[in-house]
């Protein structure tokens, strides 16, 4: 149970103001799951169980059993039970990705703006029953909408100024070749994003496990990876997500995949971040390995400016460029 407004955790405090943000804050606000919680009374501590819709008491008013007060549900102190996890006490399968009341497109944008705003709560209102299976369809439809958008833009630009000069056939010639390019780079570019995400959620599954247990097994850790790429939608802004936006996209969902994660596997923050973060640190190591080698390669290749000089050519003090024998000699 958090406060509304700041995620502030408000298990065992007797309701009023949140000690964060200053929120006014009651268990009726909240729901959960049925005798999953304990309704202490405010005076003597005697806990009662909800039974009612949405977990809470029935009748929600009545004289303390323990002191003899009247009290109301709203005045309770909330506690979990005994050695229960106290997230899994909250109604589950709050995200918007599974609500059937709303349409799918709703859904999506709805999903998008708690993973770029709300990642914690996300993560913390994913069903427990979830599988990878939903992670990966908002990843999909997110990825495909950066590629399109990104790909189609580069290709209709190059194909204008190849049409403008006069190659490729003319128009005819420019709009197959953008059509070729923008199939060809997004079909690529769609699997190696499917594989990316199946192969660093199982890294940071990996790293994760090595600190500790977790809530849910390595489909829920993919699947809290898919659900924290939200932001990288902005690179979907046709020019500055090309060219800006993309990156500060990217920089953020990797903060917003450490929240979604915490909450998703019930972790700390800390082991959330370095789960997230060794995998980001690995490709950014390997892509630098793989530049080194490059540029390496490249400059064992290059003439060298002291090696030795062709034949039938001489330096002259002054000029290293040097001359031919024959010129020499006319000299």
């Amino acid at each position: 149970m958090r406060c509304l407004k700041c995620e502030y955790p408000l298990w065992d405090l007797k309701p009023g103001p949140c000690p964060e943000c200053g929120e006014p804050f009651d268990p009726t606000q909240h729901e959960f799951r049925p005798n999953a919680v304990r309704f202490c009374c405010p005076h003597c501590d005697q806990a009662y169980y909800g039974d009612g819709e949405g977990g809470h008491l029935q009748p929600r008013s009545f004289d303390c059993v323990g002191c003899g007060t009247r009290i109301d549900e709203s005045e309770c102190i909330v506690r979990p039970l005994e050695g229960a996890d106290r997230e899994l006490s909250v109604h589950p399968g709050r995200a918007p990705w599974f609500d059937d009341s709303i349409g799918w497109f709703k859904r999506f944008l709805k999903t998008i703006g708690w993973s770029m705003t709300a990642p914690a709560r996300l993560g913390r209102e994913l069903p427990v029953t979830m599988g990878m299976g939903s992670g990966i369809a908002f990843f999909t439809a997110v990825q495909g909408i950066v590629l399109m958008v990104s790909v189609l833009t580069l290709a209709v630009i190059f194909g204008l100024m190849m049409a403008n000069l006069g190659v490729l056939g003319g128009p005819r010639g420019a709009i197959a070749m953008m059509l070729a390019v923008t199939v060809f780079t997004v079909g690529g570019g769609f699997l190696a994003a499917i594989i990316g995400l199946l192969v660093g959620g199982a890294l940071v599954h990996g790293v994760l496990r090595i600190g500790g247990p977790t809530r849910g097994g390595i489909g829920r850790t993919i699947a809290a990876v898919g659900f924290g790429t939200g932001p990288t939608l902005l690179a979907a802004i046709p020019l500055l997500g090309t060219w800006c936006l993309g990156t500060v996209g990217g920089i953020w969902a990797i903060v917003s995949t450490i929240l979604v994660l915490a909450g998703a596997q019930a972790v700390s923050g800390f082991r959330a971040s370095i789960a997230v973060l060794a995998p980001v640190g690995l490709a950014m190591a390997l892509y630098a390995a793989v530049f080194v080698a490059m540029m390496t390669m490249t400059g064992g290749t290059a003439p060298a400016g002291g090696g030795p000089l062709p034949a039938g050519v001489t330096a002259t003090p002054g000029d290293s460029a040097g001359l031919t024998n024959a010129e020499a000699g006319d000299g």
